[in-house]
């Protein structure tokens, strides 16, 4: 499944050579983690228009990377779908290619319906 289509890629912030934002890559990297932003809040009686991480990306990629050695990716933002049950089955297809090589998934943001696609 081509995952391009249903993620919009991350904003670009800038970030120095000892923060975490330097090292961020785009693709799922084998033993690693892959952060995963959702906007989909119509679980929860909310919209499911895009929702502006860059504040959220912004303090996390600040952070320091000396002693991290875990590589970090992040997929960027899930694209709403038509329906609830769209988000899910999307999700879900992210959360296996996650669990295939090994990667731990975050999930940031999105309704508490979404924890039946995380396990």
């Amino acid at each position: 499944m081509n995952f391009e289509d249903f993620l919009l890629p991350r904003q670009q912030i800038k970030t120095e050579k000892w923060q975490l934002g330097w090292a961020v890559k785009d693709d799922i990297v084998e033993n690693g983690i892959a952060l995963i932003f959702v906007s989909d809040f119509r679980g929860a009686g909310g919209s499911g228009e895009i929702f502006d991480f860059r504040a959220v990306r912004r303090e996390l990629y600040t952070l320091s990377n000396l002693d991290f050695d875990l590589p970090v990716c992040d997929l960027g933002d899930l694209i709403t779908g038509k329906s609830v049950e769209d988000t899910h089955y999307v999700l879900q297809e992210i959360l296996t290619a996650c669990y295939q090589k090994n990667t731990i998934p975050v999930v940031i943001g999105g309704s508490n319906d979404l924890a039946h696609a995380l396990f």
